[in-house]
Parts: structure tokens; C-alpha cells; sequence
């Protein structure tokens, strides 16, 4: 079973990058939150400085993510994923996917972007689970494509 520890040490993009070699049909991102004018977070910083980003730091003060740490396996549900991230970092997560047809996801776009699963049928299911259904409904390879831009904004790539 794949493992995968999240903690505030770890740079975003190598995140990305072993998250990516786990489930190559899922794809995260890490957005700030809306209150502070949102964005993708920079991948060159650290998990815990989009963190500091995320609570205005210069207002707040210094609050370090302490141990905080995330485990991550094929067993983990997507949703609980995606929570987890934002409690302990305060940082919001969206998995996404490619779909390589129109009708995977019912899209009618001519054009196949990255795809937010938060209210598709992969929604429910653990990592393992949907990155498993998401190759046999035809879906890309997240490391097959690394190109810039996604629907949710510019990607890291």
C-alpha cells in the first residue's frame, strides 16, 4: 500500500510531484483561501508557509504548523483528503482530474482541462479507488501531460 506523509516541512511542488507518482490520474492543488485573495500557492514555498501566507502572518504573528502531519494511503477518501489539508494548513485543496473524452465527466467542452472530482461520481471514493476508476474510464496521465494552465488556474507545471 502506497504511504504518503504530508507535513508543513515539505516544499509544495515536491508534494505535487509524490502525490502525482502515487495516483498519476489525480492531480492536487493548493489554492489560498478566498479571504486573503486566493490564488494557487507558490510552489516553491513550503507547505507551512502557505500557511503563514493563509493567516496573514504580518497581522497575526508567527504560528508554526507544530507536528501536524498527514498520512495519506490508497485508503484515504477524497473528501477527508481535502479537509484534512485545509484544518491542519489552512490551505484549500482541490483533487482534479484530466479527462481525455468529453463524456467522461459529462463535459461539453471541446477543450479537456483540468477537471475538479468534488462533484463527480470519483468524489466519494478513496485515492486508490479513483485513480483505479479514472485509468479505466480513460482519463490522462497527470505526468504525461505537464502543461501550464488548469480551470482552477494557472498550475505549477
Amino acid at each position: 500500500m502506497a504511504n504518503l506523509k504530508l507535513n508543513g516541512r515539505l516544499i509544495v511542488d515536491n508534494f505535487y510531484k509524490k502525490f502525482e507518482a502515487l495516483y498519476p490520474y489525480l492531480n492536487p492543488a493548493l489554492f489560498y483561501p478566498k479571504t486573503i485573495g486566493g490564488g494557487e500557492v507558490d510552489t516553491a514555498s513550503t507547505i507551512a508557509n502557505a500557511r503563514a501566507r493563509s493567516i496573514r502572518q504580518d497581522k497575526k504573528g508567527y504560528t508554526s504548523t507544530g507536528e501536524a502531519e498527514i498520512n495519506i494511503t490508497d485508503n484515504t477518501k477524497i473528501k477527508e483528503f481535502q479537509k484534512e489539508i485545509t484544518k491542519h494548513f489552512l490551505v484549500e485543496c482541490y483533487v482534479q482530474c484530466r479527462p481525455s473524452e468529453k463524456k467522461l465527466l459529462g463535459l461539453g467542452k471541446s477543450e479537456y482541462k483540468w477537471t475538479a472530482i468534488g462533484s463527480t461520481k470519483y468524489a466519494d471514493m478513496t485515492l486508490g479507488e479513483a485513480n483505479a476508476q479514472l485509468e479505466k474510464d480513460g482519463a490522462q496521465k497527470v505526468t504525461a501531460i505537464r502543461t501550464k494552465g488548469n480551470n482552477l488556474g494557472n498550475k505549477y507545471l
